[in-house]
């Protein structure tokens, strides 16, 4: 395998944590303008409490889901670093606690010697 096709998987692993990271907070936060909506629309009580079982279930689906996302680089969980009772987390990281990984990953330091070469 090249190292370019590696490269690309990488990415792709890194952008689906992130995709995952934004659905995660977006579902979090659907919770407010959903409730507005339902006080506008004058929902009915017995519909409320299965709404928000809805997205109570669906946000704690995708926060597993994503907490539980394994780096494309190390292979090791990307927010979890650990072995059994000695295990520590970090939701909000943005890099892999195990390989360092940085969520918004580029190759940043090779643009940059090809740039210096082209100047």
């Amino acid at each position: 395998m090249s190292s370019t096709h590696g490269n690309k998987q990488i990415k792709a692993g890194l952008r689906r944590i992130r995709v995952l990271r934004t659905w995660t907070w977006g579902i979090w936060f659907a919770f407010f303008p959903l409730f507005f909506l339902s006080e506008i629309f004058q929902t009915p009580g017995w519909l409320i409490i299965p709404i928000g079982l809805l997205w109570l279930c669906s946000w704690f689906v995708m926060a597993l889901i994503s907490t539980f996302s394994r780096c494309p680089a190390c292979h090791h969980l990307f927010f979890i670093k650990g072995r059994f009772l000695a295990v520590t987390g970090n939701p909000f990281a943005r890099k892999c606690l195990n390989c360092g990984i940085p969520l918004n990953y580029r190759e940043r330091k090779a643009n940059r010697d090809v740039n210096k070469n082209i100047n």
